[in-house]
């Protein structure tokens, strides 16, 4: 558990870091790494949405938001970005 908990944070922190400069797949990549290891992670879903909309691959976008509103039915980013997309 102890190292599927650090390979979470690794790749949530590699994710964030990437974001932040704009290499948006690379944060992907790092993303679903950290989501391999908390599949329910809405968190993560969440931010594959925002990546993929930035990259713009508004299909991905949309699952990814979906998928969010599956374990958080209040995400609120998730909610604005498939309004955004007309896809809610």
């Amino acid at each position: 558990k102890q190292y599927k908990d650090a390979i979470y944070e690794a790749s949530e922190f590699l994710g964030l870091r990437a974001y932040q400069r704009k290499n948006y797949s690379s944060a992907i990549s790092n993303y679903l790494k950290a989501l391999k290891v908390k599949p329910t992670e809405w968190r993560i879903m969440e931010m594959l949405g925002v990546c993929n909309i930035m990259l713009p691959n508004n299909d991905e976008a949309i699952k990814w938001w979906r998928e969010t509103l599956k374990y958080n039915p209040n995400s609120e980013v998730a909610k604005k970005g498939l309004r955004r997309l007309s896809a809610d």
